[in-house]
């Protein structure tokens, strides 16, 4: 936990101002939730009764058991609240953006705070005193009661998280972070949180974070860099919180490596194939009962693939979806998703069962399957992927195409 400065021991140090951010106070204000609906005057008296002021990145803005002694209002930056435990392990209860109000826990009940409150960088807040923030409350009741809708929508977080701690595995708490945060952030990329930022935010140690997302990563939902976490299947990820599955993924070349990563997906549960082991583990695991999570629009070479059509181009399609439903006699569900416009999340869609899949032809069979992801690219072309060399293996008598 960062150092805790010493100024922060005089509220009204915290208060100082600052000429630089100070500028368009009053639009903020305007636009700050609990403020909708004001008239200009109400404005700019809550205008006079804030302070305006920074806070560097680590600094604790006040700690459990605490008197409340401001309402803080978060203009720039971000803010994250969370809780320690006697043995010292950190729970994040939510990180917080511009726009946000917190701090007003300490105005109930008995007027203390239940949580830390960390600068997670360098952040503009406004401040205002608690007798401003009583007489606010007394003269605006309209204020009052949104302040009580923020309260609300924090404690349904809050009850959220709990209840995910307490009922979902750790992959599917994992998963669903990774699919708020790329939300949040507007894009497919996460930047700026290590293992440990993660594994605080789902209730669990460094090390188990690092081992599920490096099973996330062999199962080709994301990929991992230094303080960056790309995801590659949101669909995938999507499931995940649901439901353990069986997967396939690809060996890696580091035969150590490559174990280390099999151990740690198997402790979580669920089944692991690679492409080199036998269909009967495959097999195996469908008629287990376990969903398989399956891409099978790839180019594998020539071996037991089929050359057809794909937007009038022979491509080379593995047949081991019908194989399989042959095999195993399970449904085939097709799952597709689509990033929204604007960053502004995924949409995970399951189709209808096929029916009458698999029919007695493996070509007919794989070029069915093709049939609907051509209806699905149309839909959405941007966002199919095109890097993959769909059209590398050819014809005997074919000119390479890459």
């Amino acid at each position: 936990m960062p150092d805790r400065p010493t100024e922060h021991s005089s509220p009204s140090s915290s208060r100082s101002s600052s000429g630089d951010h100070g500028g368009d106070k009053v639009g903020y204000l305007r636009m700050v939730d609990i403020f909708r609906g004001l008239s200009e005057a109400e404005v700019q008296e809550i205008d006079r009764a804030t302070t305006i002021t920074t806070a560097h990145r680590g600094k604790i803005l006040y700690m459990p058991e605490e008197t409340g002694e401001v309402l803080f209002m978060l203009k720039e930056g971000r803010i994250q609240l969370y809780r320690i435990s006697p043995e010292g392990k950190k729970l994040v209860i939510t990180t917080i953006g511009p726009g946000t109000v917190f701090g007003e826990m300490a105005f109930i009940g008995q007027g203390m705070h239940n949580s830390f409150a960390e600068a997670l960088e360098d952040c503009v807040l406004l401040i205002m005193s608690r007798t401003d923030v009583e007489r606010m409350l007394v003269t605006k009741p309209q204020v009052a009661l949104r302040i009580f809708e923020v309260l609300g929508h924090r404690l349904k977080e809050a009850e959220a998280r709990l209840a995910e701690i307490a009922f979902k595995s750790i992959p599917a708490r994992l998963a669903s972070l990774l699919l708020q945060l790329a939300e949040e952030q507007g894009s497919n990329t996460i930047n700026g949180l290590t293992h440990q930022n993660l594994g605080e935010q789902v209730g669990t140690y460094r090390e188990t974070t690092t081992q599920t997302l490096n099973t996330f990563k062999t199962a080709g939902l994301i990929d991992i860099g230094r303080k960056k976490i790309v995801i590659l299947d949101a669909g995938g990820l999507r499931l995940a919180m649901d439901r353990t599955m069986a997967s396939m993924a690809s060996r890696q070349k580091d035969p150590v490596f490559d174990r280390l990563l099999y151990r740690g997906r198997r402790r979580f549960g669920g089944e692991l194939m690679t492409r080199q082991d036998s269909m009967r583990k495959t097999v195996r695991a469908i008629r287990s009962g376990a969903p398989f999570y399956y891409l099978p629009d790839m180019d594998l070479g020539r071996s037991r693939a089929v050359f057809v059509p794909f937007f009038g181009v022979p491509a080379a399609t593995v047949t081991g979806l019908s194989d399989l439903a042959r095999l195993t006699g399970a449904a085939i569900v097709p799952c597709v998703t689509r990033m929204l416009p604007g960053g502004g999340g995924y949409v995970a869609r399951l189709y209808p069962a096929w029916r009458d899949f698999p029919g007695g032809d493996a070509a007919a069979d794989a070029r069915r399957m093709l049939a609907f992801i051509e209806e699905r690219v149309l839909e959405m072309p941007e966002q199919y992927f095109w890097l993959h060399k769909r059209f590398k293996t050819r014809p005997e008598g074919e000119a390479r195409f890459y």
